[in-house]
């Protein structure tokens, strides 16, 4: 089972109530059973292949009506997805990969965010390894690479870094960002952001957003290593 916290600011009255109920709401954890995870995606992916179908079936009379309904459903589609990545019990499967593999998959990502036209520079020490969950980190690496815009920069010829730092505890990976490469703020991002963050929490660590000494901005993903 899995555990999300609640913490929404509420109003007095609504306070108010919680406490005639016998407790105060703030701060207590809610139980998500997988059970229940499986028969909302269950029910989700029907409601949407009925959606898609009468998308279809607008676009017969009204192409782009049915254009416009397709890239809302879409987006709805990937929201509530992304809602459920977040709630869903997170059980790593961990297993001991190289620093130096962890620091090619992201920088993958982030080239293939942009088509390959950024060149992705990566500094990794040579040898050590991490135990990780390989899956979980791609995806949070996926996720957080879909925050770019997706095209690159206009000084885009510098690329992007990927340096990794070692401790005696800890493995340090920053990724510091051209300017302008992230996309404008938005629900969907935000909910991007939180799963990976969840991810890589799942597994021992921290992400973290900076501003790196120019200004540009910066993720900062630290992992613990086993001692």
């Amino acid at each position: 089972m899995s555990a999300v916290r609640a913490s929404k600011a509420r109003s007095k009255e609504e306070t108010t109530s919680d406490a005639r109920l016998g407790g105060e709401a703030d701060g207590q954890m809610v139980v998500v059973r997988p059970e229940v995870l499986d028969t909302v995606g269950h029910v989700l992916g029907n409601v949407f292949q009925r959606m898609y179908h009468l998308v279809d079936r607008v676009g017969e009379a009204d192409p782009l009506t049915a254009e416009e309904l397709r890239g809302t459903t879409g987006r709805l589609e990937g929201f509530l997805r992304l809602l459920l990545d977040y709630i869903s019990p997170s059980v790593p499967s961990l297993q001991f990969v190289t620093f130096a593999d962890v620091a090619q998959s992201f920088a993958r990502r982030l080239s293939e965010a942009f088509g390959g036209r950024v060149r992705v520079h990566v500094n990794a020490p040579p040898g050590g390894q991490v135990l990780i969950d390989p899956a979980g980190l791609a995806r949070a690496f996926e996720l957080l690479a879909s925050l770019l815009q997706g095209r690159p920069a206009a000084d885009a010829t510098q690329g992007i870094s990927v340096n990794l730092q070692s401790g005696p505890r800890w493995l340090r990976l920053g990724v510091s960002l051209l300017d302008g490469m992230l996309a404008a703020p938005s629900s969907d991002s935000e909910m991007r952001w939180a799963v990976s963050e969840k991810l890589i929490e799942t597994q021992g660590g921290t992400l973290v957003q900076q501003t790196g000494p120019s200004g540009e901005p910066r993720w900062e993903i630290t992992l613990p290593l086993q001692s």
